[in-house]
């Protein structure tokens, strides 16, 4: 784990420190988007910039365990940590979980054995943080007795500067709470000028609002998700939440960074039939690991995703989405009962499939779901064999002195093999039809058949 701290300490060896302590006179704090970490991040070998990710918090409705992940901040100087943190909740409670550090953390090289001997980074609960060191809150947690119920941002994540730290000294001579009823030193007076020679109507077209999320007019902003939990699985029943993914660009970026949020949209068949349907919203989901592993690990998920063509060509298409399909039994299962999905799968280049890691993941996770499975050996005496269905078949060897052909199931699919000689590991969606060219012998070809 690396720690950096620079908290600007008065007469610190680093110079930066004081840099650091100037900048943080000026807001309570605020978060470094993951995707653009500082240059202090991206500068300092031991820390791994790419690991960043605005300390998000990872939370379930059946733990009281959160996991707050990597980030960097300002609050009161410059912090990093490249390691996520594990934070135990009260339960039946609202929790402050802060970010902060430790003002002595100061590197002295001739006390110290390294960096990591003095910098220290604080994330915890409130009640575990001293009140004297540089402090803010980055996440407030609402429990009940058995898990996670809400969590809401508290430090904003980008620059922020705080009007009250860095007050004006004065508007044109006045200090304090300025009122400016119109422009000082001036005739200019706004009745008679401005109101009294356009009416409402002509003020409204010659300066109109483009849009709000997309809308115009009279607009009506869908709740994000500031609202609780209870109120989000409400919401996503409705017909609005189907208006939202489609017309909202940022509450749909909030839903699919949300953990708890799709956790109740996978486990509600009325909100993923409204996903499913929708190319702006599966191409949001398909692009989100977060939100993809709530959809492959849910069945009512899954079952909607596997039977739209419009979700499964957002699926097939993302690397994203196949890397968290290809590691859960559930999604597998799934795809593997509708013919359609199946062959929308089968599009993946056939790199993806003929290498022994994605054999070993898809293996596992066949192996560890509830689909049933069957042995098999093809020893040539039989020439041929139909092996297509609605399953997934994997070939583990193939001891092959004899001419033989296998054609996947679907067309344009993966490569087929054919002539001598042939590798295995191979990955079949559908199954596939085999022909051998001789009257039997050794063991020729031994796989495992898995069908929902």
């Amino acid at each position: 784990m690396s720690d950096r701290a620079q908290p600007g300490a008065v007469k610190s060896l680093v110079r930066n420190d004081e840099l650091a302590q100037i900048f943080g006179q000026f807001s309570d704090g605020w978060i470094v988007p993951g995707s653009d970490p500082t240059p202090a991040a991206q500068r300092r070998a031991d820390i791994d910039e790419s690991a960043l990710d605005a300390f998000t918090v990872s939370t379930s409705t059946s733990s009281l365990d959160v996991t707050v992940q990597p980030g960097e901040a300002f609050v009161g100087g410059w912090v990093a940590r490249d390691v996520s943190t594990d934070v135990t909740l009260p339960a039946n409670n609202t929790t402050e979980i802060v970010l902060a550090h430790d003002v002595d953390a100061v590197y002295d090289p001739d006390s110290d054995a390294d960096r990591d001997a003095a910098d220290r980074v604080v994330v915890d609960t409130g009640s575990n943080v001293p009140s004297d060191i540089p402090q803010v809150v980055v996440w407030t947690v609402e429990t009940d007795g058995s898990g996670v119920t809400a969590a809401s941002r508290g430090a904003p994540v980008g620059p922020t500067i705080t009007p009250e730290a860095a007050p004006v000294q004065s508007v044109d001579g006045e200090t304090g709470d300025v009122v400016l009823d119109y422009l000082l030193s001036s005739e200019y007076t706004p009745e008679s000028d401005t109101h009294d020679r356009y009416t409402d109507s002509e003020a409204s077209s010659a300066a109109p609002v483009q849009s709000v999320g997309g809308e115009t007019g009279d607009v009506s902003l869908q709740p994000l998700l500031s609202q609780t939990q209870t109120e989000f699985a409400s919401f996503i029943e409705t017909s609005e939440f189907e208006t939202a993914i489609n017309t909202q660009p940022l509450f749909l970026s909030s839903m699919v960074s949300s953990p708890l949020a799709m956790d109740a949209v996978s486990a509600s068949s009325t909100a993923m039939d409204a996903v499913s349907t929708s190319s702006t919203a599966m191409d949001a989901v398909s692009a989100s690991a977060t939100a993809m592993d709530a959809v492959s690990a849910s069945s009512t998920a899954m079952d909607a995703v596997s039977t739209s063509a419009t979700a499964m060509d957002a699926v097939s298409a993302s690397a994203t989405a196949m890397d968290a399909v290809f590691e859960s039994g559930v999604a597998l299962s799934a795809i593997a009962s509708v013919p359609g999905a199946s062959q929308s799968v089968m599009g993946i280049p056939m790199t993806s499939f003929e290498s022994q890691d994605r054999f070993d993941t898809i293996s596992t996770a066949l192996e560890n779901s509830s689909m049933s499975k069957t042995q098999f050996t093809d020893d040539g005496s039989n020439n041929s064999f139909d092996r297509t269905g609605d399953n997934i078949v994997l070939i583990d060897s193939v001891n092959q002195p004899f001419r033989l052909t296998i054609e996947p199931q679907y067309a344009g699919g993966f490569k087929s093999i054919d002539g001598d000689p042939v590798s295995a590991p191979h990955i079949y969606f559908g199954g596939y039809t085999s022909f051998h060219d001789d009257d039997g012998g050794d063991d020729r070809i031994q796989g495992r058949v898995f069908t929902p």
